[in-house]
Formats: C-alpha cells, sequence, structure tokens
C-alpha cells in the first residue's frame, strides 16, 4: 500500500499506525494542490484560476464514518448543498470511502441532494447521470478511439470518465491522469470536484492534481477541446431560452435551441473522436437538420433507444414532479469514429427492450448488431436519418424505390372520402373511415377512391407505423410526417386495387366489434383490429413489391423485446 499522497483503497485494511502516518500524509497533500485550466495550443487561457473549493475547506473535525441518508438531507437543509459537498470531500480524501460514502453511490446521493436543495433548478439545467452499465459500454467504445487526450464534457460527477479509467486498468489510467492527458469540463462546480475526489481516492493526489479542469460555461467561444482530442459525453438536456453572446451563433444553436445539440456540434467539431449520450431526437427533428449536416462530414454509427417497457436511464428521478417517478428519456449514443477516409452514420432501429433483457443488451457487440449496414447521409430530398433495422433493409430499399409519390401529392381539401388515424399509436396505426371520440387525430381527404382505399390499408398495414418508427417514434405521429410517407400506388396492378378495396370494406364492417374504450383524459377511442387483418396487407404489399418475404418479417417493427418477438 503507498503511502503520502496516493489515497488509500478502503478494500485493503491497513494497519493502526500505516493508517494514523497515512492521514497524516495526506491532510498535508490536499493543502498542497492546484489546479489549472487546459493550456494546449488550442485552448485559450482563463481569465482566473479555478480552484477547488474543498481545498480551502476548514477541517471541522466532522466524522462521516457513521454517516447515513436522513444525516445528508438534514445536512444539505442546514449547510447547503455546496458547503455539504466540500466537507464530504475534504473528508473522503483523507479517509477514503466508506460504507455509506462510496463512489459508485455518489452520483446518485448528488442526485439526491439537488432535489432536496432545489428540485426545479435540477429539471432546468437538464442533468441525468449515466447509470453504470452504459457507461462501461461508453468507455469501450472510446478505448478503440483513436486521441491521446480524453476530455469529459458535462462530466458531472464523473460516472463517464471513471468507467473510461477504470476500463484501462489501475496503472494506465494513472500514467494518463499524471501526464495531463485527462480534461474535464462542467459549469457545475460541486459536481466537478465530487469527480475530482473519486480521481483521487482511486488514482492518487498526484495523479488528481494534473486533471485539467475547466469549470464555467463549455459553449463559451473561448474554451476549445485540445487538438486532436477524443471526448465522452453527456450533456445537459434542457432547452435554451437566452443565447448568450458569448456562444457562437451557428444554425444549430439559433434553430434547435437545445443544450445538447449545441454540445454535439461543438464536440463534432473540435476533437477527432467522440461517444456522446443524448435524446434521439437530433435523429430526425426537423429543427435538427443543421446538425445533421455537419454529420455528413463525419463517420460512425448511432445506437437509439426508446424508453418502453425499458429505459437506458432507469434510475428513479429524485425530486418527481408528477406520479411518473422513472426517467423517460429516449436515448441515442452516438460514436464519431475519426476515420479519414469514410463518411455518413449507420444506424440503429429505435431499440425496445424490456428490463430482464438490460444485462445482455448493454454490451457493445450487442448493441453493434443491431446497426444497419450502409452509411446514411442527409440532404434536402432525405432530410432525415433513417432508424432501419438490419433485418428490414431490403424491404425497406424496395419500397423506396418502388414509390412514386407521397401521401401530400393525393390529399384533396375538397375531397370527400376521408380517413382518420390516430395519432398516438405506441404498437400499431390504424385508419377508420370516420371520426373516432378522441383526441389527437389526422384526418386526410382524398378526391381518388382508388388512393383512399390503398391508404386505408397502408396506414392499417406495418408500413405506416413502420415509417413512424424509422423516422419518429416518439409520443405522437406528426400530420407532416406521415403526410411524407412513400406510397407505391402506381405499382399496384387491377387485382391488387381490388383487394385494397375488399379488405377495407371487410375492416370498416366489422370495426364496431373491434373499439377500445380508455378513460385516459375523457374518453379516448381506439380501434384494435385482429392481427390477421394486419397480415394479410402486409403480405400482398410485399409481394408487390417483389419480395419473398411474408408477414412475419415485421414482427420486429412492432415487439416490445430486443431479442425475442413479443406482440
Amino acid at each position: 500500500m503507498a503511502r503520502g499522497t496516493r489515497i488509500a483503497d478502503s478494500s485493503i485494511p491497513m494497519p493502526d499506525m500505516s493508517r494514523r502516518r497515512f492521514l497524516c500524509d495526506a491532510a498535508v497533500a490536499v493543502t498542497q494542490l492546484s489546479f489549472t485550466f487546459d493550456t494546449s495550443p488550442n485552448s485559450h487561457p482563463p481569465k482566473a484560476e479555478w480552484r477547488p473549493p474543498f481545498l480551502d475547506c476548514v477541517d471541522d473535525g466532522s466524522d462521516f464514518s457513521d454517516y447515513d441518508l436522513a444525516r445528508y438531507r438534514e445536512d444539505i437543509r442546514t449547510f447547503g448543498l455546496s458547503k455539504c459537498w466540500e466537507r464530504i470531500c475534504r473528508w473522503l480524501l483523507e479517509h477514503g470511502e466508506g460504507e455509506f460514502l462510496r463512489i459508485q453511490s455518489l452520483g446518485h446521493l448528488y442526485e439526491e441532494g439537488l432535489a432536496v436543495q432545489d428540485k426545479f433548478d435540477k429539471k432546468h439545467n437538464g442533468q441525468y447521470y449515466t447509470p453504470g452499465d452504459v457507461a462501461a459500454v461508453m468507455a469501450e467504445w472510446l478505448e478503440r478511439l483513436p486521441g491521446e487526450d480524453v476530455c469529459d464534457v458535462g462530466c458531472g460527477v464523473g460516472n463517464l470518465i471513471l468507467a473510461y479509467l477504470d476500463r484501462l486498468g489501475k496503472e494506465k489510467a494513472a500514467h494518463i491522469l499524471r501526464a495531463g492527458r485527462v480534461h474535464l469540463y462542467d459549469l457545475d462546480e460541486t459536481a466537478l470536484c465530487i469527480c475530482l475526489v473519486s480521481i483521487g481516492i482511486r488514482y492518487g493526489l498526484d495523479a488528481m492534481s494534473a486533471v485539467h479542469v475547466q469549470c464555467g460555461d463549455f459553449l463559451d467561444a473561448q474554451v476549445l477541446l485540445p487538438s486532436g482530442s477524443k471526448v465522452i459525453s453527456n450533456p445537459p438536456y434542457a432547452a435554451v431560452r437566452d443565447i448568450p453572446s458569448t456562444w457562437r451563433q451557428t444554425a444549430v444553436v439559433l434553430e434547435t435551441k437545445e443544450l445538447y445539440s449545441a454540445f454535439m456540434e461543438k464536440i463534432f467539431l473540435q476533437s477527432g473522436a467522440s461517444v456522446v449520450i443524448t435524446p434521439y431526437s437530433f435523429i430526425g427533428g426537423e429543427k435538427f437538420y443543421p446538425l445533421r449536416r455537419i454529420m455528413n462530414g463525419r463517420n460512425g454509427f448511432v445506437i437509439s433507444f426508446d424508453n418502453v417497457p425499458g429505459a437506458v436511464f432507469c434510475g428513479r428521478k429524485h425530486g418527481i414532479f408528477n406520479s411518473n417517478t422513472g426517467n423517460a428519456v429516449r436515448a441515442a449514443i452516438t460514436v464519431v469514429e475519426g476515420s479519414p477516409t469514410a463518411k455518413g452514420f449507420r444506424f440503429s432501429p429505435l431499440i425496445r427492450f424490456k428490463s430482464v433483457e438490460r444485462a445482455r443488451l448493454m454490451t457493445c457487440r450487442a448493441l453493434e448488431g443491431f446497426l444497419g449496414s450502409r452509411r446514411q447521409l442527409v440532404s434536402p430530398d432525405n432530410p432525415m436519418f433513417a432508424k432501419c433495422d438490419r433485418r428490414l433493409e431490403d424491404v425497406y430499399r424496395a419500397w423506396v424505390m418502388k414509390s412514386d409519390s407521397v401521401v401530400q401529392a393525393h390529399v384533396s381539401p375538397l375531397g370527400n372520402h376521408c380517413l382518420s388515424m390516430p395519432n398516438t399509436c405506441r404498437y400499431f396505426t390504424v385508419a377508420t373511415d370516420e371520426r373516432l371520440a378522441r383526441k389527437g387525430q389526422v384526418v386526410l381527404p382524398f378526391a381518388d377512391e382508388e388512393v383512399y382505399w390503398y391508404v386505408f390499408c397502408m396506414i392499417n398495414s406495418s408500413f405506416a407505423y413502420w415509417h413512424w418508427r424509422l423516422f419518429d417514434g416518439g409520443i405522437t405521429y406528426p400530420k407532416g410526417l406521415l403526410l411524407r410517407m412513400p406510397l407505391f400506388f402506381g405499382a399496384l396492378g387491377e387485382s391488387d386495387r381490388r383487394f385494397c378495396r375488399e379488405m377495407a370494406w371487410r375492416m370498416i364492417r366489422e370495426r364496431g366489434k373491434y373499439v377500445i374504450r380508455k378513460a385516459n383524459v375523457g374518453m379516448q377511442e381506439n380501434v384494435k383490429y385482429p392481427r390477421a387483418f394486419r397480415d394479410a396487407i402486409n403480405e400482398r404489399f410485399l409481394h408487390v413489391l417483389g419480395l419473398a418475404q411474408n408477414a412475419r418479417v415485421f414482427d420486429v417493427v412492432h415487439s416490445n423485446m430486443a431479442f425475442e418477438v413479443s406482440l
């Protein structure tokens, strides 16, 4: 066991005399530490040096060895969150982890503290800490990427950088720390302190003191990443109300007004490679098109996740605002690989999984198995990325190639053939010939009766639902997206058109058998047709597209499991 400036591993027993000597040495070392901003050639010097406040915290003799949650909450109410953690951080550096104050639990404790102090402040700042299994996956991908300098942007309490250092192993991690190759960026001074202390406990005070720290606004134009660095990041998820004058006024910043997309833009432009976890909305949201154009100049892959039945951010929300106690972010992990030749990104489908599948799913190998085979680029004609399952790539390619129009081309304000589609579609889409008793539905009028029957069948097939999953998959089906759905009406033969007409008439006649009603917010009607109807339409349309697959090919689209089909 090393003494002096290295913090003891609390899992290894230490004789009483050695322990007293170690604490004495540690206390002296704490007062000698200094932290500087990144001074690499690609960085501007800061206006003032940041010094972790726990270095100046007066030792008041507090004993945290028997600390518990009740005392923690009371300390926050008494001292405030920052002062409470200054005392905790100093004690941790001098004594190491305790039974309650363990590195792996500090993030949850800090979230709890934020909620105790001001739950609205936490929500406003968009703080969501990365679960351990997700951090481990991101760390493995980061290890594969080129770059000597490693940056954790929006590091918070350090879940991501600690996972990366753990993956390297103690010796290699300590080496890059002492070499000044680790850079931390965050606006939250207290979270930065917790991160630094965790590094100090695991790798020693000398390693901790060599970390480059920037406490401030990462989006400030004067804050720059080291040239050729690689980045790991879980940026804040919050809207921007007023854009500071210190930021670069880019199209991404001005049009999206989202913190996470502004972070992504800066990371993509200034780093050599990166692994970033964010909300998934940048993949298809209209306002994120400028960010997607920037991605055209990079290469890598994107894994996206639904939030039901399981969610990536699986922890309990601290300081809840309603009856929903889970973190319901639909997340995406974006890996920029930094190849000098390849352009474009490969995408997974919007992955649904049950909690029992989580351990099997959260590995790099398993997640990469969902990726499509082709790299995608956006353009004005194809402005969104398609989250296409690799098992359905041939179907999607045939659908696009055979299509000669979109829904919008056939909608007529004066048409007297109207379809109504509920705009919430968790596991299927449905069209009816008249409005349902519900809030939220899309009404489409058609003048051409033959097109009307065809679109009726398209919406009641898997194609319309899949289209939503490809380009959205959130809470509702945007009307604009439905209007852009490709149609292969011109490929239908006379027998195909007759099939659509007869199938639609049958479904209309039998609709009353399958109406379901829920009293969520008032009466909400929907229609849940038997699967046999959908399968029959799917198989007919697959035949029209010249494909040999049967209706089972769409099971993966409707399933709520990642590895098995559950309909």
